[in-house]
């Protein structure tokens, strides 16, 4: 049913959506991989659900092993 949605999660909790563009590829709004401070917080620590129309449970869990973010993100001069 909504085949490219996928939930974004840290220790088990949806903290965005994501969106899969390709084979081993979602996107996902760049504050997501922020703290609460503005500090960036490490790919491992992110988790990635798909095949689940729930946001906590079934289908299948995958770990993040790389986090890009566009570079003018977070800037006030752009």
């Amino acid at each position: 049913q909504y085949t490219r949605m996928r939930a974004l999660q840290v220790n088990d909790q949806k903290v965005c959506g994501a969106s899969l563009i390709a084979a081993g590829w979602a996107v996902s709004a760049a504050h997501c991989f922020f703290d609460k401070n503005g500090a960036p917080v490490p790919a491992s620590r992110y988790t990635v659900r798909h095949g689940s129309l729930s946001r906590s449970s079934g289908g299948r869990v995958v770990g993040v092993t790389e986090v890009l973010t566009h570079p003018g993100y977070g800037s006030r001069d752009k």
